[in-house]
């Protein structure tokens, strides 16, 4: 029995399609055994009510079977797709984690380049000897360090 055929089918072909399944079974010998011993359990000896009951029982386990494998189907579709939106979660934590951790270096990168600003505004150097020297206010005095401004005087 093929599930994508039967599952493509609408209204009564579907029904129809399993009576020809049932048909071919009984013109071909290949009976199943639960329909049969129903049926011969409701045909009480006739063979036209065996073979009639047959369809009919083996009608309703054909469409129970087809209902249990779009059953099976539809859940196997339903955890695939359950695994896709975990995968996708998954995903999307760590592509979150990734851009907290780039914004997080940014973040420390900027700071560091305030401190530096900060840093340049309360030392100065020397514009002639180039030391290093402490509070500009302080410290220079015309551009000159305290060493300098002492050589000179």
């Amino acid at each position: 029995m093929d599930i994508n055929f039967l599952s493509s089918l609408k209204g009564h072909a579907v029904e129809d399609e399993l009576y020809r399944i049932a048909w071919e079974e009984v013109t071909a010998g290949r009976l199943d055994p639960v329909s049969q011993a129903r049926s011969v359990e409701e045909g009480l000896g006739d063979d036209g009510l065996v073979r009639s009951a047959y369809i009919k029982h083996r009608v309703r386990r054909l469409r129970d079977e087809l209902n249990s494998m779009i059953a099976a189907k539809v859940e196997a579709a339903a955890k695939v797709e359950a695994a896709a939106k975990i995968e996708a979660a998954a995903t999307a934590k760590v592509e979150a984690a990734a851009r907290a951790k780039v914004e997080a270096a940014a973040t420390a990168k900027a700071e560091a380049a305030v401190k530096a600003e900060q840093k340049k505004k309360r030392f100065g150097y020397c514009k002639k000897c180039g030391n290093k020297m402490g509070s500009i206010g302080y410290v220079f005095e015309n551009g000159k360090c305290w060493i300098c401004r002492r050589r000179t005087k």
